[in-house]
């Protein structure tokens, strides 16, 4: 390796976190390397420590973390030891972060301007403030951003994901620095919108010659865009390769599971037939919904025409991009809207018309489990209070009895008991995330509507989630509406799917059907997008 293009060295990198008394060894003795205009990704589970070598060459770490050894120089200067005002003249001009969420990285009460400002501005004194504009709307217009001049007056909250994230880029381009670390940073995003981030970050690294470390958990993703991959298990570095080469044949047990763990490697389920009547649990009949404008005027029309239904028992997975129409549709099927037009029919009930006895009846039939379950829970609530809480709200007021089922449900869930005791706050996503089945589970119902239940997870504990889902919807007989923007995720869990598209069902069928022969040209383009399909080789497996 030419050590004269080298971005970033890393060599014998040891870093502890300690509190009272006690030290969690996050890194141990990691090395590596990142060439001008090279992407590396690094990939590994939560708490495998890809966050913490991060937080480490931006010489962010907490208070809590002593890096007890080791060397880390970015474009040729140490950085540990350096004082905190060295650090921040380095940051921004030489080294960059991509944060993973763009919704809590900007300020939401400032204008993106503002905020680009500040970024352009950081390492350089201000100049003319038309020469400033001008600078800005070309970052915007750099990172593929419409009608920059109008975006520079607008705040977070009305731009979406996909723009929000070209924001962040701008931002860390905005003083071409040598080397930026990108954080998870389309996790959030859907397929395409992905799609288009990661050819931008390419397109980056081959003009400016910006070197890359790519965090991130989504090996498929790491398959197409990364030059080489870094494994990290439990703080130590296990395998490190060109990119085709070590996924072709990885050398460790766990880079075998990683890999084994991607939904792209597991079969579509094709469509279950129970005994007997097929009843169906959900019929959505050309159903309708537009929100008002001004002046109660007809407004966007966020949903149209749409028709499917769902047998008891199965899976039906709805797929579409933001905007799309998936997030009216559910508050639809929960009756917080009354569409404007056509039906939806829940265990045989309207759910917008029910009242009193029977509402409430409904609703614990039908549960909703979030996302991003910390957003729930209260972080300060212990997990035995979140799972008494539906027990109590359906009035089970006897506290051996509560514990029992609670007890019961964590078995059913494989959650320990010892979780009980733990804040929301404290818990890893995987254990947030059954935490979150458990309590939707606790009120008995017959249908769950899941909302990217692990689009925020690594592939192993997604995995295990719907391996869980699977396993529970066989023993209750649980019927599942299940919302993603993961296509290979759908493919693996869904009985039949709908393809959203703005507002409108262009495809529908069972899944397996949908998948691979594709009638509508936006289902073709999304499956096309779907990164990692080179992957689904038997090799990988053996």
């Amino acid at each position: 390796m030419n050590t004269a293009s080298l971005q970033l060295s890393i060599r014998d990198l040891d870093v502890v976190y300690e509190s009272r008394g006690s030290a969690h060894h996050a890194l141990k003795g990691v090395s590596l390397d990142v060439r001008a205009g090279e992407m590396l990704a690094l990939v590994g589970e939560s708490g495998s420590g890809k966050s913490t070598l991060g937080r480490a060459i931006l010489g962010l770490l907490p208070e809590s973390a002593r890096i007890r050894h080791g060397s880390i120089r970015v474009g040729g200067t140490e950085i540990v030891g350096l004082p905190e005002r060295a650090l921040r003249r380095i940051r921004g001009a030489r080294v960059a972060l991509i944060p993973q969420d763009p919704a809590h990285s900007l300020d939401p009460v400032r204008t993106i301007g503002a905020q680009l400002v500040e970024a352009v501005h950081l390492h350089e004194p201000r100049g003319n403030t038309a020469d400033t504009r001008r600078m800005l709307v070309g970052l915007l217009e750099r990172v593929g951003i419409k009608e920059p001049e109008r975006r520079l007056h607008q705040y977070p909250h009305e731009l979406s994901g996909g723009m929000r994230q070209r924001v962040l880029i701008a931002a860390a381009i905005a003083q071409r620095p040598a080397l930026i670390v990108a954080d998870e940073p389309t996790s959030a995003l859907d397929v395409s919108v992905q799609v288009q981030i990661m050819a931008l970050l390419a397109e980056l690294r081959h003009e400016l010659g910006t070197a890359m470390l790519f965090i991130t958990h989504d090996l498929g993703l790491a398959s197409e865009q990364a030059d080489r991959v870094a494994v990290l298990q439990h703080g130590t570095l296990c395998e490190t390769g060109e990119t085709r080469a070590l996924f072709a044949n990885p050398r460790t047990p766990y880079t075998r599971r990683l890999l084994a763990d991607l939904p792209l490697f597991h079969e579509a389920r094709a469509p279950r037939r129970a005994d007997g009547p097929h009843e169906d649990a959900i019929v959505v009949s050309h159903l309708t919904y537009a929100y008002k404008g001004a002046g109660g005027r007809p407004g966007h029309k966020a949903v149209r025409d749409i028709s499917f239904n769902v047998v008891a028992g199965q899976t039906h997975g709805i797929v579409g991009e933001s905007g799309s129409g998936k997030t009216t549709l559910l508050r639809c099927l929960l009756g917080l809207i009354t569409p404007d037009g056509g039906s939806v029919q829940i265990l045989g009930q309207n759910p917008a018309r029910v009242e009193g006895t029977a509402q409430r009846a409904l609703r614990r039939a039908v549960q909703f489990v979030y996302q991003n379950p910390h957003v729930s829970f209260d972080p300060r609530s212990r997990a035995a209070d979140i799972l008494a809480e539906p027990l109590i709200n359906a009035g089970l007021r006897d506290r051996t009895a509560r514990a029992a089922r609670v007890r019961a449900m964590l078995e059913r869930v494989q959650l320990p008991p010892a979780v009980l005791e733990r804040r929301a706050a404290n818990m890893s996503g995987g254990q947030s995330q059954r935490l979150a089945i458990a309590r939707a589970l606790l009120c008995d119902p017959k249908i769950l509507i899941l909302d990217e239940v692990v689009s925020a997870l690594d592939v192993s504990v997604q995995a295990e989630i719907l391996t869980l889902l699977e396993t529970l919807q066989q023993q209750l007989n649980l019927t599942y509406v299940f919302v993603s923007h993961d296509l290979a995720v759908v493919r693996r869990i869904a009985d039949t799917v709908s393809i959203i598209h703005a507002g409108e069902q262009v495809e529908h069928g069972p899944t397996e059907t949908v998948f691979s022969t594709p009638r509508d040209d936006y289902t073709k383009r999304l499956l096309a997008a779907i990164p990692g399909r080179d992957l689904m080789r038997p090799a990988v497996l053996a």
